[in-house]
């Protein structure tokens, strides 16, 4: 085994074969790190501030690209003597937050059967980025799909399965720099607003509407009462999903034909 840094999310391996990188692009110190392909040890571990996911090694093996996140930028470091050292940066816009973050679209599919693969890179082309690509599919692959995949097997063996597609953007530059981030619900259910992140009459409806929901259906197991917008259960046959954002209410389940197609080669 090799020890690697805080959440590795790519691994390249030079066109020579000698080495193996590996991008750490977590919340505490982000790496990348160059390993030795025949002894399996790691020969140098380079910080770099901003990172996420996109790996290359050039032709010819001498130089490696990686990619700085919400840095906007791609980092080339040449490769001597098993040290990685910054030859040159490729500047692509500002920082964060103008939104480019390069990344590895072909890494992310790589890594997910062969069957899967086409569906899903048509799906992330609706994309206006290749981050938001990459989101739109990491999401949906861990997240969205299973959510899915579970609520059916609930279903099938006679319970009842309630699923949510939180929208809500909050409004102004932070709002529109995350989105409906993962994790943007937990306020709203527990009734503790974020003070960085505007807040407004709809983020009042959405959160006593939540806060019924979830009282509801830990109380009962049916998120359903106190005259809230009518939850339904989610079926094979109607996969029908709460939104819950601005509007509240049932939709049809983004992208559930997608997840149907490619659930029986990833679950």
């Amino acid at each position: 085994s090799v020890k690697l840094g805080d959440l590795p999310l790519n691994m390249a391996i030079a066109p020579n074969g000698k080495y193996v990188a590996v991008t750490n692009n977590g919340v505490s110190t982000q790496t990348i790190q160059l390993i030795d392909a025949k002894t399996h040890m790691v020969v140098c571990t380079k910080e770099i501030a901003e990172s996420w996911l996109g790996l290359k090694f050039s032709g010819d093996s001498k130089y490696l690209y990686a990619s700085g996140g919400n840095d906007n930028r791609i980092n080339e470091y040449k490769i001597e003597n098993n040290k990685l050292e910054l030859e040159d940066v490729i500047v692509l816009g500002k920082k964060w937050p103008e939104k480019i973050s390069p990344a590895t679209l072909a890494a992310t599919l790589a890594g997910l059967p062969s069957e899967s693969r086409e569906p899903l890179e048509k799906r992330a082309l609706l994309e206006p980025t290749t981050k938001h690509a990459n989101d739109r599919i990491e999401a949906l692959v861990e997240m969205h799909c299973p959510a899915y995949v579970m609520a059916q097997s609930a279903g099938s063996h006679g319970h009842q399965a309630f699923v949510y597609r939180f929208t809500r953007v909050r409004p102004g530059p932070g709002g529109q720099a995350l989105l409906a981030y993962h994790g943007a619900e937990i306020p709203y259910v527990f009734n503790t607003q974020d003070v960085w992140l505007p807040t407004t009459a709809d983020d009042a409806v959405l959160t006593d509407a939540m806060v019924h929901y979830w009282s509801n259906f830990a109380r009962s197991g049916n998120p359903n009462g106190n005259g809230k917008p009518l939850w339904v259960p989610f079926t094979v046959d109607h996969p029908t999903v709460q939104e819950l954002g601005v509007h509240i209410g049932g939709i049809a389940g983004p992208d559930y034909a997608l997840c149907h197609q490619i659930e029986s080669v990833l679950y």
